[in-house]
């Protein structure tokens, strides 16, 4: 049957998939429509309104993130704790604040120690504990520096012995609702090496 015959006996005719479409959304209940056509519009449908829940879960759950109390944080400055001729160990801190009534299980404390555009160290901290209740705990993050490198943090120092850094921590804690949580810390500064003296 050409199209001009299938068109006087009353039978849809579709020239593009776009044309057919359009047809479904206008005569969905029409009895010329056949299954076929009735069930694309039918799962045309349901997608739709899938979308518009999915999309109205997400609006629901960010909005219960931004209300979750989350804990505050400080990192210090770096400083040199104690120098040996295998190496520096130096002092990271990070007072945080729990604004709960509850203590705030700690998962892990990372952190990347930056100068110059090379990273000098990087690791973990071991056993961080958790936060204490109400109230700012300091957690002390010792960073240890082969001496090798710094030999090559000395040749790249000025005068005055300083250095650029910077220092990144991670600090993860397991929260209410949320699970488990990371805050993001950077810290850029200068720090004094130590002298010969101070090594030998």
């Amino acid at each position: 049957m050409d199209v001009s015959a299938a068109r006087s006996s009353g039978s849809p005719v579709f020239s593009t998939y776009d044309e057919r479409a359009y047809v479904l959304t206008q005569y969905s209940d029409d009895d010329r429509l056949t299954e076929s056509d009735r069930s694309i519009n039918q799962i045309r449908i349901r997608q739709e309104t899938m979308a518009q829940l999915v999309d109205k879960a997400k609006g629901f759950v960010a909005d219960k993130v931004a209300r979750v109390e989350k804990p505050e944080a400080e990192l210090a400055e770096l400083s040199f704790q104690s120098v040996g001729r295998g190496g520096a160990t130096l002092a990271g801190r990070v007072d945080v604040r729990n604004p709960y009534s509850h203590s705030i299980p700690i998962c892990e404390v990372s952190y990347s120690l930056k100068s110059a555009g090379r990273e000098v160290a990087s690791g973990t901290m071991p056993d961080p504990g958790s936060l204490t209740a109400g109230d700012t705990t300091r957690l002390d993050i010792p960073v240890k520096v082969p001496y090798d490198f710094l030999v090559s943090l000395a040749k790249d120092a000025g005068r005055d012995w300083d250095i650029d850094y910077e220092m990144r921590v991670g600090l993860t804690v397991d929260l209410p609702i949320l699970g488990n949580f990371t805050l993001p810390l950077t810290k850029s500064g200068e720090l004094k090496l130590p002298t010969l003296s101070d090594v030998f």
